[in-house]
């Protein structure tokens, strides 16, 4: 289980609804486990599930399986209402193959599924530390492909926790927490070549160990990228990464979160695009109470960007603490998300949603508090919804075995 975090240029503001206080009423739901891990399938789900037109759900587990390092599997709905679990690929099934894959999965137009490890692969210089894999479908099965295999020997990216991204051309990108020309991270992209291999090309390498936060990319229509990383203070910022028209590409800082202590920010957990263009994300720390907050990077048409609003503090009597997922976003423009603790009785975190509300503010609600046992506890990923409204996600724990859930809401 992850832990949180303890502790021109856009000035940060405080919005209105900083100080709001999420309801300790949850609202009507209806809420289902469809798999109980156990320590044989996968345990301590840290990422977000994906989910393909016929409804199956697809995602990974870092610890567990066959081999103790991690699983890909996928959940189909059956009769009754019931779900069935499938296998997709145990981690540490061969020599050389990826371990604790901690990121998602990513699909391409072909239907063929993308992700990384953490650690594995090829041993270069003795280590190995981290690939990049593809599963593809294949008569009713799934053909698992080790793509990339990280190079310290070549100041290659190292140690992706990360959800990858796919393009339309089928080139892939991601983030890494180390590697690089000064070990600090970078960003890469994998591209497919006519001889059935993969070219990878670093875009950026991170410095001054600033890529602390690195948590999942954000790409724009334009092909361009939004992230989080460190800043001189600490407390993280915000970024974009642009071509440079040179053949390289160019970080631009677009806010900075203040010091320790200000009620901005603090430990970014990565950002996503609203329909307008507009940035929003979660941090781990900061706030009015220090238990992390959801805010909003706003994007004006002269191309500027601010300043930034905080729409929430967590950390209230009755609310969640320390959101480690991204917000997402349904087609009403309702933002969902989820904290690893809070919320009384429990304390195993909540599933929050913020709705516009008509004077252009936010109303926020309590969706579930999850209670731990066999309800889940500790939900770290960012949840899924699909077009009905139905609300899906993973707990790091709880369950039966104690091993994670994986769960739906529906309203």
């Amino acid at each position: 289980m992850k832990q949180p975090c303890s502790g021109s240029f856009a000035r940060l503001t405080l919005f209105a609804l900083l100080t709001l206080v999420l309801g300790n009423t949850c609202l009507a739901q209806t809420r289902q486990i469809l798999h109980a891990f156990y320590s044989t399938d996968g345990n301590d789900l840290q990422s977000q599930l994906v989910m393909d037109p016929a409804g199956n759900l697809y995602g990974t587990a870092p610890d567990g399986g066959a081999y103790g390092y991690g699983t890909v599997f996928m959940l189909s709905p059956s009769a009754g209402g019931t779900y069935k679990l499938t296998l997709l690929h145990s981690f540490g099934a061969f020599e050389n193959d990826g371990q604790n894959p901690y990121g998602g999965l990513a699909f391409d137009s072909a239907g063929n599924l993308y992700g990384t490890t953490y650690l594995g692969g090829y041993p270069y210089g003795g280590y190995r530390l981290g690939t990049v894999y593809q599963l593809l479908p294949s008569g009713g099965k799934w053909i698992y492909k080790l793509l990339w295999s990280f190079n310290i020997t070549s100041h290659d990216g190292l140690e992706s926790k990360g959800t990858p991204i796919v393009d339309a051309a089928g080139n892939i990108y991601g983030r890494t927490l180390l590697g690089g020309t000064t070990n600090d991270g970078a960003i890469f992209e994998l591209s497919p070549q006519a001889n059935g291999s993969w070219q990878e090309n670093r875009l950026f390498n991170f410095e001054n160990t600033w890529d602390k936060y690195a948590y999942d990319l954000a790409l724009a229509a334009d092909g361009t990228f939004y992230g989080t990383t460190g800043s001189v203070n600490g407390t993280g910022s915000i970024f974009h990464l642009a071509p440079s028209g040179e053949g390289g590409w160019t970080e631009t800082i677009l806010a900075e979160f203040g010091p320790v202590g200000s009620f901005d920010p603090a430990c970014p957990c990565g950002t996503t695009l609203d329909a307008a263009g507009n940035l929003f994300g979660t941090s781990q720390g900061g706030g009015t109470a220090g238990a992390g907050t959801l805010y909003e990077l706003p994007h004006s048409g002269d191309g500027s960007w601010g300043p930034l609003v905080v729409i929430h503090s967590f950390g209230g009597p009755f609310d969640g603490q320390y959101p480690l997922g991204r917000p997402v976003f349904d087609a009403s423009g309702n933002i969902y998300g989820t904290t690893v603790y809070g919320s009384r009785p429990s304390g195993g975190g909540i599933l929050y949603r913020f709705s516009p509300t008509s004077e252009g503010g936010w109303m926020g609600s309590i969706l579930h508090d999850f209670g731990g046992g066999n309800d889940g506890k500790s939900p770290e990923a960012s949840p899924t919804v699909d077009s009905a409204g139905n609300i899906y996600g993973t707990t790091s724990l709880g369950g039966i075995y104690n091993g994670g859930t994986v769960w739906r809401i529906t309203p």
